[in-house]
């Protein structure tokens, strides 16, 4: 957060929402929605601009990321204009991948048997995988998606996550832009520090942001 605050020259608010098992989908969407409209309701308090508003995140935060900006679409509550979504190596919805099949284990925490269990730490219950909120490929992607950055990681499991995202956009003439980082594996952007890469690919982020800041909307 620190690092994006810095390349946009934004506000940057993270938001500590419940974790699961405690808390339930879709908890972390509402608290999430819920967020973001104090700080549209108070913005003067906070000495905040709230016109043109993003989300982002990585990985579940991702997922979260996308579900809270169509949440606002889908409920119609007004929280300021989303002009983009940054999206890091998010899962979208996917339950089997040829990405799935050839890449995660030890080394990532993304093995086949990980993911079911964080899915079903997540969800209250079965009928839970096909909301359009958590299957974000069940939702309506042909109409007013913001602009979004969607990154991948080459070795990741969820990387078809991303592709077909970006793919399912674009066929629905969405703004998006997509861009694979070679050589990398899930959750790299956590390491800006040591990896070159991870700092490019926050700055892209970033870039892809104030792309949007500038276009009348």
């Amino acid at each position: 957060m620190r690092l994006l605050a810095r390349y946009t020259g934004c506000t940057v608010i993270g938001i500590d929402y419940s974790l699961s098992p405690q808390a339930r989908y879709p908890q972390a969407i509402e608290e999430t929605v819920a967020v973001c409209s104090y700080f549209s309701q108070h913005a003067d308090e906070y000495s905040l601009n709230v016109e043109k508003i993003g989300f982002a995140g990585d990985s579940a935060g991702a997922m979260l990321a996308l579900a809270s900006a169509l949440w606002l679409r889908d409920k119609h509550i007004r929280c300021g204009n989303v002009i983009a979504i940054l999206l890091w190596y998010g899962l979208y919805g996917l339950q089997d991948s040829v990405s799935r099949r050839l890449f995660g284990g030890a080394w990532d925490g993304l093995t086949r048997e990980d993911l079911d269990m964080y899915e079903k730490a997540y969800l209250r219950n079965d009928e839970d995988r096909e909301s359009p909120w958590y299957c974000l490929f069940n939702n309506d992607l042909t109409r007013d998606v913001p602009p979004c950055f969607i990154a991948s990681a080459e070795f990741d499991p969820l990387i078809d996550d991303s592709r077909l995202l970006h793919q399912t956009l674009q066929a629905h003439q969405q703004p998006c832009e997509y861009k694979m980082y070679p050589g990398t594996l899930h959750a790299f952007l956590h390491y800006s520090r040591m990896m070159t890469i991870a700092d490019d690919a926050l700055q892209d982020g970033a870039r892809f942001f104030m792309a949007r800041m500038k276009t009348p909307r």
